[in-house]
């Protein structure tokens, strides 16, 4: 791939049925460089609909059981009631959604999770674990992202024995901005 040089790129990297992802790459003048290893993953198999104006309490969507050398495990996302979301389209307009069908997918899943990652940690975090939620409807759509207008709850298993009551340093990925978001423990 030929580009002026000169800069930070971010190499966007998508395929129907995988996670997106993306590299960034400092691209010097008149030279060449390489891009870092990358697996994409494919999306969970397992998918939860659910109707948002239909829960009673509260809405679990999980994703399939996995499993390898740190162990079993299943993310699993809990949806209260009376949450609403909309999609951010690439214009920044929202089209609200009445029903989301969720999928829960991992990336950290083997040997390959290290080059699964949605893009490169940056090098204060430690590689652990990393699960997507995505959204059918978003992904068909080409959306940006979806909004909720209340939180929602992640729950795993604690597959790395963690004792309870200690710090777990949290973050996202940001494909708008191209970098890694440090949020609250």
């Amino acid at each position: 791939m030929a580009v002026n040089g000169g800069g930070l790129l971010i190499v966007d990297c998508t395929c129907a049925g995988y996670l997106p992802m993306q590299r960034q790459v400092d691209v010097p003048w008149q030279d060449f460089t390489q891009v870092s290893l990358m697996a994409m993953t494919q999306l969970d198999a397992k998918v939860t609909t659910i109707d948002l104006d239909s829960i009673q309490d509260i809405a679990i969507a999980e994703g399939s059981p996995v499993s390898d050398s740190d162990g079993i495990r299943k993310a699993r996302i809990i949806v209260p009631e009376g949450v609403h979301a909309s999609m951010r389209l690439a214009d920044q307009s929202l089209v609200s959604l009445s029903t989301i069908s969720i999928r829960a997918t991992e990336y950290t899943v083997g040997e390959d999770g290290p080059e699964a990652m949605p893009a490169i940690l940056p090098p204060s975090s430690a590689y652990t674990y990393c699960v997507e939620y995505s959204v059918d409807e978003a992904l068909t759509s080409n959306s940006t992202s979806v909004v909720f207008d209340q939180p929602l709850y992640h729950y795993n298993d604690n597959f790395l024995d963690i004792p309870v009551g200690e710090v777990v340093p949290m973050g996202t990925y940001s494909r708008e901005k191209g970098l890694w978001v440090p949020t609250d423990n």
